[in-house]
């Protein structure tokens, strides 16, 4: 049988650097807030797409997050009394580049570009301007995997 490849979110900081600024992960509610609005000193923190900003219209409805992911990404959401999931989330307020995002009444703010699992792009490249190669890179985001010739 062929191998199953899973795909799950790893932190964009140096080894040992990533609890110094802000703790343990899951973080606080108080510290996932100051993660979110802050540009932390991770391999794409320097990018400018790395966090974000809205202002958005007070929708209708009350939105409440049900639940984040050990990352901080909203895994669930309620709006209108109807419960959302995963991506669709985004879909509450047009425009998002990522679930990990802090709203604040009309102001939303935000963290990364994606889904939170697999390689971050900027990541990748900050990696590189480190001097990291692309096994190292690789290496890092798909743990489990190995980069070998296959012809």
């Amino acid at each position: 049988p062929s191998p199953v490849l899973c795909f799950k979110g790893v932190s964009d900081y140096e080894p040992g650097r990533e609890n110094q600024e802000y703790g343990e992960w899951p973080l606080t509610p108080e510290m996932l807030d100051k993660w979110i609005k802050t540009e932390p000193s991770a391999y794409c923190g320097n990018n400018k797409n790395f966090r974000w900003f809205r202002i958005i219209e007070k929708p209708r409805e009350e939105v409440m997050v049900v639940k984040r992911d050990n990352f901080g990404y909203i895994k669930e959401i309620k709006a209108g009394g109807k419960l959302i999931t995963g991506d669709r989330v985004r879909g509450v307020f047009p425009g998002l580049r990522s679930n990990l995002i802090k709203i604040e009444g009309g102001f939303l703010y935000g963290a990364g570009w994606g889904h939170g699992v697999g390689m971050c792009q900027g990541g990748a490249v900050g990696m590189a301007r480190k001097g990291f190669n692309y096994k190292d890179i690789i290496g890092r985001y798909f743990s489990s995997s190995e980069v070998r010739k296959s012809y």
